[in-house]
């Protein structure tokens, strides 16, 4: 095979070295190596001398091997014969240094994304060699060479190693490092993020993704303006500007002399016209894969965002002339990983890009990468498409399991001017995944309701808005990244990957390569980031929920009602420094300091609004207000950390609460806050002002921001009061450090509390000498009552409510609040004097009563009505909620029902049914037509375990139980008939749930003794009499939970109470057929259980006093049994089934009678009436003999009617003695 060499490297040839803040050079190499300036890697056969070299093994995640790495320490000599030198000799030389730990984990990083990507379908490990060069240019290259002939003409060598196992003698891939400009000479060696945060050097983990992307096949085989003899892949799917693809062997051209048998670009004189650079030569790349994400997007050439008519390719555009040489191996797709850009912010390849690896020969899943990809521009698109995990084949979603990829991004808006609602989940947890990221400009993006957005991984970014200007966000679903470090939205230029040193960007933003001072708007930037982030929906970030970088202006941040905030808002953008660019209202570029107003400057702020309007599709209206905004937000606003003085600085914002209420809790470094007339601010915020001046950093050049006039100079460091200040969460503290004012509108409403505290507003004015300070406050102020107990006069003391410099505020103009706009129950007055309030409070004779709406509320809120104005303890935590309860009263009747004894008559009522679970289970037995006798001498004891499930709706009880029964019986023949007694014992374990009472149970625990008998009279038709007498022993544990609006209490009690049970019933037996048995069956069932009287134990005010009760029950029931013996299998058997109506006979089971515990003389109560008075049971067991003097049976039953129900089942064991 003949191979053609081709070597690519990172940074473009004509890259500068002598840069005003230190650069990169592009050095001049040998005639073989000179494209070492961008990314590449070579394919070579590798010799050396006796020495040792480091091997550095890659495995894939299932430990398959990937590739191996051959690296050369210092000094090592090395010898590539398979790479020539400019004289056609091997390559050779000596390693200029070794890589370092640092250098071996951004090595390691690189490949584990290149391996997570690629390696799927990998089967022999690539061997590549690493060499470095001791260079401080910040480049690096890899090659392999490129196979001209036989079945995989046109890959490289290190791809046909990994896919194909074609081995040659020595490496199949080559990667030179070289030192970075850096002092050090050290690469960028933090991790490798999505965005790139590498600074002023380059990130080596990027640059060695880029470099393997050459090696692996992205490689022209043109040399010196001509096609090789043989086409590598990828000049198979290039396109000149006449759509025509190279042949084998054709030249390169711009003179257009002979198109037909020419690669056409275009000239200088066509490239002038159109506006575009030399590597903007009309070349593209295309091809099905591509043409499938495209989506048949025209790309426009990068660096046109101000164009009107920007110039574009139906395919991906490729770089063409380098210094008059066609170079046409780099994608330049804006900013791209994969470019020949000087500024580049993308340390991962884009879907485009992974569209070309498909075709270079690997299987890639790209939406294991990319959920989707908006490459289009102009449109309107509503993207369903989600991105979750992928299934095992790689070919569809598992839907709601977030992708755990690491770098995986969910949207990718790549195009202008679109407006893209996204409307399906994103879910990732992969470190440094993104949510959603957004390129472009002018994009609008709207994540719809109940739509989440999440990147929880380690350092992940829900929202990424990262090049162009004026977007638009508008946000109504979630976007969160609540991982290490997550960021729910960020908004960032992000660094460049090959260095700030070679190129800066941002909004207002650009410092060229070229050295030239040139204009943000002749790259388009010329313009805030974002327009407008409007915020309705749920924002979080463990990091920060909103993240500025000092790359960035966001102009304006709307959060509006609906709206729910966790985590800081951190902003780095200062426009005071040297290279962010003023402009005029005409577009013009500013030069003289004097010119520029609060106004310029206004308009290089971020406003931070709360409060303002949102339309139908969540979109900020104007400057409207929304008066029914609330939020309550606990967090930080700041700036850049400033090292000088050991803290957070400041922000380089407005923050303006336009209506509604904002409840602020935390610390806000701020240019100004302004509350507007009718908006309200409260919480236990503290609010540093700081002046324009304070942000200041130069030298300055084009723009000396420092002379700028005085005016603007101290503009700034104001807090506006023009509506409401509200110190505090209940009592606490509001703290203001800046030129406080209050406009006529304005006001200051503080809370006392009924031990005599107040709120406080502390104000540090550093624009006013304390001598200057008035004693008396010049400004509205409204007192107002936190929630507590109060009762008769006291005082409060107000000279700490207001301090201006320390200095106490008299307080003059002063209103009490209105009491009934607070509590349905308190009548409250008041005057002021001297700083002190004197505040008398009175409750009407039926100030709760008056909200009770029935018999039993009624008399509870009586209790309230004689005993209020005397609460001790814990009663006054209760009554303090009900008397600022809803001031309409609506919740009190429901607080009323709640405080009842309701749950101590449920308890009664399912005491009584745990009596008759017993009894019913030892009547089934003695009252059946005939039983299966075990025993010849007319003795016998049985044991049964048993459990079940009771419910009676209508009083939502809900009893589960399980328990035991043990019994003896015995059973004599008289001449008149047979008398059989017997005595039984029980335990049962029961608990009862009660539903509406927000969780409240009983456990108990019951023991049953009794005795039964049976009488079989000696007539032609088999008639029976039977009864049972039986005492109750019951030991129960209450927790009865009391819950309603603004409060809650548990109340615990312990009880033992008693009971017993009486039967006496007939029944018939007819002979239906041999062995068969049926007949009707009647008895009278008298049940009851005392309850006795107990004391609850709470913490806040709602135990009771319950007085002793007993609850009964008479029932009859009536019914039909039927029992049929048999034989199965040789042994004795019988079934007995059973279904009776039941009957109650009294009206009431019992009543609950309690007072609250402090306040025993106000007694209120609750009927257990009767609901259904008919209901049915029905009940079937199977019984069989085993064994001579021993029978089993398992048996099953329901009651049902009404709204009782209930199943149980048993298993009864019989043996003779």
């Amino acid at each position: 095979m003949i191979k053609t060499l081709k070597v690519k490297g990172f940074l473009r040839k004509t890259e500068p070295y002598d840069r005003t803040r230190g650069g990169q050079m592009k050095k001049t190499l040998p005639q073989t190596v000179k494209t070492l300036t961008c990314f590449g890697v070579l394919t070579v056969v590798a010799s050396q001398t006796a020495q040792a070299l480091q091997y550095w093994d890659y495995t894939l995640a299932d430990g398959s091997p990937f590739v191996t790495l051959e690296v050369y320490d210092e000094g090592d000599d090395f010898v590539f014969n398979n790479y020539p030198d400019d004289d056609g000799s091997p390559l050779q030389g000596e390693s200029g240094w070794t890589l370092s730990d640092d250098d071996k984990t951004r090595i390691d990083e690189s490949f584990d994304y290149l391996g997570r990507m690629i390696g799927k379908f990998v089967v022999s490990t690539g061997s590549i060699a690493v060499v470095t060069d001791s260079d401080k240019d910040g480049n690096a290259a890899a090659t392999s060479n490129i196979i001209t002939t036989g079945p995989l003409a046109g890959i490289t060598e290190l791809t046909a190693e990994l896919l194909y196992g074609v081995k040659g003698d020595d490496n199949t891939g080559l990667i030179f490092i070289n030192h970075t400009s850096a002092e050090d000479g050290n690469w960028y060696y933090g991790p490798m993020y999505s965005l790139p945060e590498n600074g002023e050097v380059g990130d080596l983990s990027a640059t060695l993704a880029h470099e393997m992307f050459h090696a692996l096949g992205l490689l022209s085989s043109a040399v010196e303006n001509k096609f090789g003899d043989a086409l590598s892949v990828w000049d198979k799917g290039l396109r000149d500007i006449d759509g025509d693809a190279p042949e084998a062997a054709m030249s390169i051209t711009d003179n257009h002399s002979d198109r037909s048998n020419t690669f056409d670009l275009y000239s200088k004189e066509e490239r002038d016209k159109l506006g575009l650079g030399e590597s903007d030569a009309g070349v593209y790349y295309t091809s099905e894969n591509v043409q499938d994400v495209l989506q048949g997007a025209t790309i426009y050439y990068h660096d046109q965002l101000h164009f009107e008519k920007p110039v574009g390719v139906n395919g991906l555009p490729v770089n063409g002339w380098e210094e008059g040489v066609a170079e046409l191996s780099h994608i330049e797709l804006q900013n791209s990983l994969m470019s020949h850009q000087y500024w580049r912010n993308w340390n991962t390849f884009m879907e485009a890009e992974l569209a070309v690896l498909q075709d270079l020969g690997f299987d890639i899943d790209r939406r294991d990468w990319f959920g989707y990809s908006v490459y289009n521009s102009g449109i309107t698109l509503v993207n369903t498409n989600p991105y979750f995990a992928r299934n095992e084949d790689g070919t569809g979603w598992i839907e709601g399991v977030a992708n755990d990829n690491p770098w995986g991004v969910g949207l990718h808006v790549y195009g202008r001017n679109n407006d893209i609602k996204q409307a399906a989940d994103i879910l990732t947890s992969g470190t440094y995944a993104l949510g959603i990221r957004v390129d472009g400009t002018d994009n609008t993006l709207r994540i719809a309701p109940d739509v989440e957005v999440r990147s929880d991984g380690d350092y992940g970014y829900a929202l990424a808005v990262t090049y162009g200007k004026n977007h638009h966000i508008v946000h109504q679903g979630t976007l969160a990244a609540d991982g290490a470090y997550g960021i729910g939205a960020m908004f960032s230029f992000g660094d460049n990957t090959i260095g700030e040193t070679t190129e800066q960007r941002g909004s207002y933003i650009y410092d060229p390569a070229t050295d030239e001072d040139l204009g943000t708007d002749t790259i388009g930037l010329d313009g805030a980031l974002v327009s407008s982030f409007d915020v309705a929906g749920t924002l979080s970030g463990t990091r920060a929920a909103i993240y500025i970088d000092d790359s960035a202006l966001v102009s304006n941040i709307n959060i509006m009602n609906g709206a729910s905030l966790s985590g800081d808002i951190v902003s780095l953008w200062n426009p005071m420094v040297d290279r962010v660019q003023f402009y005029d209202e005409s577009g013009q570029r500013m030069t003289d300091p004097k010119k520029v107003t609060v106004d310029t400057v206004n308009e290089m702020l971020t406003h931070l609004t709360f409060g303002r309007k949102a339309d139908e599709a969540g979109a900020a209206v104007g400057e409207t207000t929304d008066e029914n905004f609330c939020l309550s937000y606990t967090g930080n606003i700041y700036g850049a950390w400033d090292d000088y003085e050991g803290q957070a600085g400041t922000a380089a914002m407005t923050m303006d609460v336009k209506g509604g209420e904002l409840n602020f809790n935390g610390m806000a470094n701020v240019l100004s806050v302004t509350v507007d007339d009718g908006a309200t601010l409260s919480g236990e915020g503290q609010y540093n002002l700081a002046a324009l001046y304070t942000l200041l950093e130069g030298p300055y050049t084009v723009l000396d921001k420092s002379d700028v006039s005085e005016e603007v100079f101290f503009s700034y460091g104001t807090f506006i009061n023009n509506g409401t200040l509200s110190p505090g969460n209940g009592i606490g503290t509001m703290e203001i450090n800046g030129a406080f004012s209050m406009g006529d509108t304005g006001s200051v409403l503080l809370e006392f509390a009924a031990d005599k505290t107040t709120d406080q507003l502390v104000i540090c004015d550093e624009t006013r000498d304390t001598e200057e300070i008035p004693s008396e406050f010049g400004g509205k102020v409204i007192l107002t009552p936190v929630i507590g107990y109060y009762s008769g006069a006291h005082t409060v003391d107000l000279s700490q409510a207001i301090k201006i410099n320390d200095v106490e505020q008299k307080l003059t103009e002063v209103a009490l609040r209105d009491i009934s706009e607070l509590s349905p129950t308190l009548k409250m007055t008041g005057s002021v004097e001297n700083n002190e309030l004197t505040v008398t409070t009175e409750r009407a004779p039926n100030a709760y009563s008056q909200y009770a709406i029935n018999f039993n509320t009624k008399s509870i809120a009586a209790a309230f009505d004689k005993h209020a104005d005397e609460a001790q303890g814990g009663m006054q935590d209760l009554v303090a909620t009900l008397d600022f309860s809803n001031p309409d009263g609506s919740t009190l009747n429901t607080a009323y029902e709640k405080l009842g004894p309701d749950v101590f008559a449920r308890a009664g009522r399912a005491a009584l049914m745990a009596q008759r679970v017993v009894s019913g289970t030892v009547l089934e037995q003695i009252s059946s037509p005939t039983a299966l006798e075990v025993d010849a001498t007319g003795r016998s004891f049985y044991i049964r375990p048993l459990g079940g499930y009771g419910k009676i709706e209508d009083r939502g009880i809900r009893c589960n139980y399980a328990g035991l029964i043990a019994g003896v019986d015995v059973r004599t023949s008289l001449s008149e008939g047979g008398l059989t007694l017997g005595t039984h014992a029980a335990i049962l374990d029961r608990k009862d749930k009660y539903d509406g009472t927000d969780g409240s149970q009983t456990d108990a625990q019951s023991f049953y003794l009794g005795a039964h008998a049976r009488y079989d009279f000696a007539t032609t038709v088999e008639t029976y009499a039977f009864g049972l007498a039986q005492l109750a022993v019951e030991n129960a544990d209450t927790d009865r939970v009391v819950r309603f609006e603004g409060y809650a209490d548990s109340a615990s009690s312990d009880w033992t109470g008693w009971g017993g049970s009486l039967v006496a019933g007939l029944g018939q037996a007819y002979r239906l057929s041999t062995g068969i048995k049926a007949g009707p069956v009647f008895w009278l069932d008298y049940s009851f259980m005392h309850q006795p009287s107990i004391t609850e134990d709470s913490h806040h005010g709602a135990e009771l006093y319950v007085q002793g009760e007993t609850y009964q029950s008479l029932r009859s029931s009536l019914g039909v049994k039927l029992s049929a013996q048999f034989e199965a299998n040789e042994k004795e058997a019988a079934i007995d089934a059973t279904v009776v109506w039941n009957h109650e006979f009294l009206n009431r089971y019992g009543m609950a009678r309690a007072s609250f515990v402090p306040w025993r003389d106000s007694v209120f109560s609750i009927d257990e009436e009767v609901g259904t008075r008919d209901t049915g049971t029905a009940s079937v067991s199977l019984t069989g003999k085993f064994a001579e003097g021993f029978a089993a049976s398992l048996g099953v039953g329901t009651e049902f009617g009404g709204d009782v129900s209930g199943v149980w089942g048993h298993l009864n064991l019989k043996w003779e003695f």
